[in-house]
């Protein structure tokens, strides 16, 4: 943060910036066919029963495809921290969807014990 904040401010009012927004070609009606097409191929996780014969048995069977809008994984959070650090101990505000990662990551960056510090994880969202 900066000592100033209207000082900061100023030299925030100050910036023009210019960029240009690309395009990708994806809209609404064509994005589903483009994700099937650079999709990896799915793998079972795990088996359970008789598929097939539960296909032949069943007096109703039909397929369809249903799709609902494409939602972006793009959470709205900060990506930032904020870190107290006192001797040999730190607490850690991260913006962090793997708080044990950041846990171990934090600890060896400052030559401490995983065990003295700690993670704080806000709402991501």
């Amino acid at each position: 943060l900066h000592p100033y904040p209207d000082v900061a401010e100023k030299a925030l009012s100050l910036i023009k910036a210019r960029y240009d927004t690309p395009t990708s070609g994806l809209n609404e009606e064509t994005i589903f066919d483009h994700l099937l097409k650079v999709a990896p191929e799915g793998e079972s996780v795990g088996e359970n029963g008789n598929l097939d014969q539960g296909v032949q048995q069943a007096a109703t069977t039909f397929e369809q495809t249903y799709l609902d809008g494409y939602k972006a994984h793009a959470p709205m959070e900060p990506h930032g921290a904020v870190v107290s650090v006192e001797g040999d101990k730190a607490t850690v505000w991260p913006s962090s969807q793997t708080p044990f990662r950041a846990k171990t990551e934090v600890a060896e960056a400052l030559g401490i014990p995983a065990g003295n510090v700690r993670i704080i994880s806000p709402f991501l969202g």
